[in-house]
């Protein structure tokens, strides 16, 4: 399974303010724990070929932004990241929503700093 390259994100992003993490060369996307969107990077954006990722900020991903992600091989991972059951997921997805489907590899991880989780996503 290709993934993400591993390094610890919880350094790394404890380092970073907003405006370092909107400039990523990777998505980016802050989820509260019910799948609430805190933040959304401009790489997501042209990830998914969407414009304003500012105008994501409170929908949910889940059902308004990236349905095809509401099934249990994401949105499973998710779940158990949200309830403590992990603190970690790394998997590869194909995202299908208004879009060619394109494979992408996935990071979660529930933020050290507060009780949102991060969601990475890159190409393959």
């Amino acid at each position: 399974m290709a993934v993400i390259e591993r390094f610890n994100i919880d350094d790394v992003m404890a380092r970073m303010d907003k405006g370092e993490i909107a400039n990523l060369p990777i998505g980016a996307v802050e989820l509260d724990r019910t799948g609430g969107i805190l933040f959304y990077n401009q790489a997501e954006a042209d990830i998914t070929n969407r414009s304003q990722p500012n105008s994501f900020v409170g929908k949910n991903f889940f059902r308004e932004v990236a349905p095809c992600t509401n099934r249990p091989e994401f949105k499973g991972r998710f779940d158990e990241i949200a309830t403590g059951a992990k603190s970690l997921a790394m998997f590869d997805y194909t995202f299908d929503y208004n879009m060619r489907p394109t494979r992408m590899s996935i990071q979660m991880k529930k933020s050290t700093q507060n009780d949102s989780i991060w969601v990475f996503v890159k190409r393959l």
